[in-house]
């Protein structure tokens, strides 16, 4: 039996945001310096969120927070190619983190 993903099974990950430009909705609304020629490093040893254009942090709370906000197509987009990351953001949501 898999375990179930938590923060620390991720210490750095890094999404190309050319894939994923108009997906994130409430993501963009959350992140405006969100650019869609960038990477965003997220780094589960700080907790945080980088955005490597402009070296804006962010808590992965508040990721998470826009994650729960979000519709259900962009929460299906991201499980279909990041299902790690998405495993994490629903154990923010509903208040795993470890």
């Amino acid at each position: 039996m898999r375990k179930k993903p938590t923060m620390s099974d991720l210490t750095t990950y890094l999404i190309d945001t050319d894939h994923i430009e108009p997906e994130f909705s409430t993501l963009r609304r959350t992140m405006p310096e969100f650019i869609s020629d960038g990477v965003l490093v997220l780094d589960t040893r700080l907790q945080t969120v980088i955005d490597s254009h402009t070296e804006l942090e962010m808590s992965l709370q508040a990721i998470a927070d826009a994650w729960n906000a979000d519709t259900r197509h962009v929460q299906a987009f991201l499980r279909h190619n990041w299902n790690d990351l998405a495993s994490l953001l629903d154990a923010l949501v509903k208040g795993e983190q470890p």
